[in-house]
């Protein structure tokens, strides 16, 4: 009788064991296992798992989503205050450095020659609040190689738009998500690969007392001359363009008209005849 029973005990837990590891075999092994390292109902924080490869990272100022394979960040997301934008951390303190939050990542070395930029996705200007937040956003996971003329020009226009969208809300703030919109992997730099982005993305959005309002932006990776509202798209157009469900925290009724289109007088922007949607390279 005892020996049935150890027997039974034997081959169930032989099943279990089986069924264990067997499992993981069933999973996108490319997909990181982790613990979620925030809220998940944080306002500005895209669908997680929309990217096949996604590494989670919590840092001060902001939250992202890696991807080891482009050295890139998926997406860069954050909330941006009035108070915040009047803070007195100075950038020239900081140096660029690897993250000390993944296995691997882009090095100075890899821009060094490369012909880019080491552009921000969220700006160090917007970071200046706290010494901890703008050391973060010197992190190569918060960098992407980036034109001179765009780093410079109609991408750091588009910055200072924000922080002037962020002093107009008050004490509550603008939802911030930005990242690179990588077409093909095959044009990279450094040793280490990094992919270079087609283009970059930044989608935006205010609550204010009667609605919601949301606006897209997606601007080519090299050298753009034209205003800051020729890049101007709606936020369906961006999650079209990268595949990243944006601000789903909101209700399905609000996030499907917020995201549906935009209204050029409400964020201050004069309506172009032509836009970045005509750009055939980009879509």
């Amino acid at each position: 009788m005892i020996g049935r029973i150890l027997y039974c005990v034997l081959f169930l837990v032989c099943c279990v064991c089986c069924f264990s590891c067997r499992s993981p075999r069933m999973r996108n092994e490319s997909v990181v296992v982790q613990k979620i390292p925030f809220d998940t109902t944080l306002m500005e924080l895209p669908r997680l798992g929309c990217s096949a490869n996604e590494r989670l990272v919590s840092h001060c100022g902001f939250n992202l989503s890696y991807n080891d394979r482009w050295l890139l960040a998926n997406w860069v997301a954050y909330e941006l205050t009035a108070e915040e934008t009047q803070g007195e951390e100075k950038r020239r303190n900081y140096a660029f450095l690897p993250d000390p939050e993944v296995p691997k990542g882009a090095t100075s070395a890899d821009y060094s020659g490369s012909g880019f930029c080491r552009g921000h996705l969220a700006p160090a200007a917007d970071m200046k609040w706290d010494a901890c937040a703008m050391k973060s956003s010197f992190y190569f996971t918060n960098i992407c190689p980036q034109d001179k003329n765009l780093n410079n020009g109609c991408w750091e226009r588009l910055e200072r738009r924000c922080r002037g969208w962020a002093k107009q809300q008050g004490g509550s703030g603008i939802y911030i998500v930005c990242g690179p919109v990588v077409k093909s992997t095959e044009r990279t730099i450094g040793r280490n690969r990094v992919v270079v982005p087609s283009a970059f993305y930044k989608v935006i959005l205010r609550k204010r007392k009667n609605r919601d309002e949301g606006v897209g932006f997606v601007m080519p990776n090299r050298a753009e001359s034209a205003s800051v509202e020729y890049y101007a798209v709606s936020i369906d157009a961006v999650e079209a363009l990268t595949g990243i469900d944006f601000f789903c925290n909101l209700p399905d009724e609000v996030e499907s008209v917020v995201e549906a289109s935009f209204r050029y007088e409400d964020w201050n922007l004069k309506q172009t005849e032509n836009t970045v949607l005509q750009d055939a390279e980009l879509w």
